[in-house]
Parts: structure tokens; sequence; C-alpha cells
């Protein structure tokens, strides 16, 4: 019983120190976006979230940035104090389903040093590093040549699935969205 204690303390200082660093990242990211890169404010959405509709479910899915110029999203950030690759996944299917038929054309996981970009349409690495990401006078280029990506419904569908699973550590409801909006 004394075992389990200790190991249950050990997990539960673990979760208290990742959810610390996890902060004080998301601090630093929003201030490097604005200060070293010249975004303003009203650019960075903070918390995001998109609602992920499957047959069954219905989820709030969400990032930790969203940058956007001129009425469209350009970069999704998903902040990751552990191991960037394992958050990939999830930041290129939140690109490509948060604003279909578009798609958000950056991809981006970072921590207070490292950031991986991806290009959304292709999945492919576009550059490592703080330093390459997007200026805000890049970005409005960007966002200027904009146009419908074309994602088939079953890519769309499973893109969906996609951000439900790394969502899946929360407890998930049937139909606990809002209503569709009739289009």
């Amino acid at each position: 019983m004394d075992r389990q204690r200790k190991a249950m303390e050990k997990l539960k200082a673990q979760d208290r120190e990742f959810v610390l660093r996890s902060g004080f990242l998301r601090e630093d990211i929003y201030t490097y976006l604005l200060k070293a890169l010249g975004y303003r404010q009203e650019d960075v959405e903070v918390d995001p979230s998109v609602q992920v509709r499957t047959e069954k479910y219905c989820e709030a899915c969400q990032v930790d940035f969203l940058v956007r110029l001129g009425g469209r999203a350009v970069l999704a950030i998903k902040c990751a104090p552990d191991a960037l690759e394992s958050r990939v996944r999830q930041a290129l299917a939140f690109s490509r389903v948060a604003e279909a038929p578009y798609l958000i054309p950056l991809a981006v996981v970072a921590d207070a040093e490292r950031a991986l970009v991806y290009d959304a349409e292709t999945g492919q690495l576009r550059s490592e590093g703080l330093q390459t990401l997007p200026s805000r006078q890049e970005a409005l280029k960007i966002a200027e040549t904009l146009r419908p990506a074309g994602l088939s419904a079953e890519r769309l569908r499973r893109e969906r699935l996609i951000l439900l699973a790394y969502n899946a550590t929360r407890c998930t409801l049937p139909d606990t969205c809002p209503p569709e909006e009739a289009t």
C-alpha cells in the first residue's frame, strides 16, 4: 500500500511539473509571436477549438494558438513541453479540419527551444526552429494566397478521427455538441 501511495505521489508531482512547464511554454511562445515576429494580440487566438463531429461523437478539439490574418487562419500551433514529434499528427489534423474546406497552411508543434513547422497540405516538414516561423508580414502574404483545399469527405472523416483520438484521455459523450447549423 505504501509503495502504491508513493507511486501516486510521484505521478502527481510529474503532472504538476508538466502543467507548470506547459504554462511557461505557452507564455514564451505567445510572447515570441508578438515581440519577435510582429503579430498583434488580435491576430493570435488562444486555445481555439473546433467542434469535431463523427457518426457517434462530437467533441471540442483544440490547439494552443491560431494565427488569423485578414480573416484567414494561417498558422496552428500546438505546444508540447515533451516529445514534439508525438503531437505532429494532432497539429496536422487540426490544420486540415478546423477551417474546412480551407487548410490552415502551417501546422506547428513547439516547445520553448524548438519548433517543427509542417506544410498542412503535404504533411512534410517545412522547417525547424522558432526562428523559421513566419513573421506577420510573411504570414499576410500566405493568407492572400489561400484557396479551398478540396479534401475528400473520407479524408476529412479520417482527420476528425485522429483529432478525437488525441482527446481520448478525456471523457467523450455522444452528441455533446450544439446542433449543426443549416448551410
